[in-house]
């Protein structure tokens, strides 16, 4: 075999590798982190200010033992309780996550079984409603 025919294949290689990099390219799965992300990034200061509301009291919101998340309510919030939303954000697929309304002011500790869901890599987020002010929890 001549240069001439070394250097073809070289050509047609690198072409095929080439088509198949754009095809794996084009079906490759990706997601947004929120598919209103303008909106959320105007309402990112709303979102800070949630977090500061919290006053610093993180003492044990969430919980993870034997497969078991447990999500408290703090003790300061009990009296003033409206309502609270638990997201179970997953950074890999959109499809995966989860979002529970609680609506009854006399809950105040939340339990997921982790074998429920799809992935084990979640971001927990707690949203509670108080009177007018939202408090924001949040944890990997």
């Amino acid at each position: 075999m001549n240069w001439g025919y070394k250097l073809l294949v070289l050509y047609v290689s690198f072409a095929l590798m080439m088509l198949y990099m754009v095809f794996r390219a084009n079906n490759t799965k990706f997601d947004l982190v929120s598919d209103k992300y303008y909106q959320d990034e105007l309402n990112y200061q709303q979102l800070i200010d949630a977090s500061k509301n919290n006053n610093g009291d993180m003492t044990s919101v969430f919980k993870n033992e034997n497969d078991i998340l447990s999500i408290t309510v703090p003790q300061s919030l009990r009296n003033k309780f409206d309502s609270s939303v638990v997201l179970l954000y997953c950074p890999q697929n959109a499809t995966f996550d989860k979002q529970y309304v609680y609506t009854n002011p006399t809950e105040f500790i939340y339990t997921l079984e982790k074998q429920k869901l799809p992935l084990s890599n979640y971001q927990y987020k707690l949203f509670v409603y108080s009177k007018g002010k939202i408090l924001f929890y949040q944890e990997q």
